[in-house]
């Protein structure tokens, strides 16, 4: 074969090769919020962290209590979530983005023997998607950390989740959330 043209063909293939990675699109960044910095065990309305707004999906509608959000200590490790402080009125915890989001994934914990959900809806309201585990996993003996699970939805124009799943008097708490921008 003759090198000029052998030249010729490596190098076309390594600039149509460049070409296409230049043209392919970068993949998007991953958000992470830790929920580290807020204050174990005080009651708050509402909760920002990196332009993510968290709060209660509705009012209390079983009594006459402020609906709050609490953080919360994870048995086994240094690490805290966030969740709702309604024992009695199990609300779902809502995380608002500023701009619409494609991924959404959260890790959680949860009281043993309880359900978990994550649902993603648009700006108008129309559910996306959504994930639900029907018992989260549990120890399976006291020495061990409370185990950790994780819960993706995925869609086009996710303006905000929900988590919910426990029943009156258990708790669902949101350790990580992570989430990638349309």
């Amino acid at each position: 074969m003759d090198t000029a043209k052998h030249r010729f063909r490596n190098a076309f293939a390594l600039v149509v090769v460049g070409l296409w990675c230049f043209a392919a699109p970068a993949r998007a960044a991953e958000t992470v919020l830790d929920f580290e910095g807020g204050a174990l065990g005080e009651w708050i309305p509402t909760w920002e962290e990196q332009g993510v707004a968290l709060g209660l999906a509705w009012k209390p509608t079983e009594s006459t209590a402020e609906g709050s959000l609490t953080f919360f200590p994870h048995i086994g490790t240094e690490n805290q979530g966030i969740l709702a402080a309604m024992a009695d009125e199990p609300i779902p915890l809502e995380a608002r983005f500023p701009v619409p989001v494609s991924r959404v994934v959260a890790r959680c914990w949860a009281h043993t023997g309880s359900a978990a959900m994550l649902e993603a809806f648009d700006n108008e309201g129309n559910q996306l998607d959504f994930v639900r585990i029907e018992r989260v996993p549990q120890r399976t003996d006291p020495s061990q950390p409370m185990p950790t699970f994780e819960l993706e939805v995925s869609g086009k124009g996710i303006a905000y989740v929900r988590f919910s799943g426990p029943r009156e008097g258990e708790y669902l708490a949101v350790d990580e959330l992570r989430f990638v921008i349309d």
